[in-house]
This record gives structure tokens, C-alpha cells and sequence, in this order.
């Protein structure tokens, strides 16, 4: 599970980490039993969406293109999932969570 933190000073969402799971089923030969193998990979990728914004000038209707952009840096969390995050002064502080093994 990711965060998705907002800050409607910035007019933007954050995301960040998450997990997804994945299983594979192998077969040595024919007629013998399958393995299921059971992969979570975890992940450390922040994410700002920018939604369209409002324009009095046009009448309240929605201007623009809503983005998104991946920001990279140096100082990010390890990879998790199940965490909390808050935006506050320029910065998404990340508490908590599960890593991977």
C-alpha cells in the first residue's frame, strides 16, 4: 500500500512507495506438480500529481493538463509499504511501515 499525501498549499499530491505481489507457477514436466512462488517487491518511488486547476477568468472550468512527475533524490526512504506520510513545510516526512526481506 502507498501514501498519497496532499498539500493544498501547492495545489498537489504526493505519492510515494507501495508493494505489489505476484505469484509464479513453474512446472519441471509434465504430469508433476506445480510450484507456486509467491514474489512482494516493494518500492521507494515518489510521485507529484498536479491536477488541472480552476480559472476564474474561465468561468470556473478546468485549465491545463493534470501531471505526473517522478522525483528523484538522494535522500529518499528505503523501499516500504504500510507507512504514513505528511506533507509539511516544502517537505513529505514518511513515518513507519513494513520493508522487504
Amino acid at each position: 500500500s502507498c501514501t498519497l499525501t496532499t498539500s493544498v498549499a501547492k495545489n498537489a499530491a504526493y505519492l510515494f512507495g507501495g508493494e505489489c505481489t505476484s505469484e509464479e507457477k513453474k512446472s519441471e514436466k509434465e504430469g508433476t506438480t506445480k510450484t507456486t512462488t509467491t514474489k512482494t517487491r516493494v518500492f521507494n518511488d515518489m510521485y507529484k500529481f498536479v491536477p488541472p486547476s480552476s480559472s476564474s477568468a474561465a468561468g470556473g472550468k478546468r485549465c491545463g493538463v493534470p501531471t505526473w512527475t517522478k522525483i528523484n533524490s538522494v535522500n529518499s526512504p528505503p523501499p516500504r509499504s504500510g507507512h504514513c506520510a505528511c506533507y509539511a513545510k516544502g517537505y513529505v516526512y514518511v513515518f513507519g511501515g513494513e520493508f522487504t526481506s
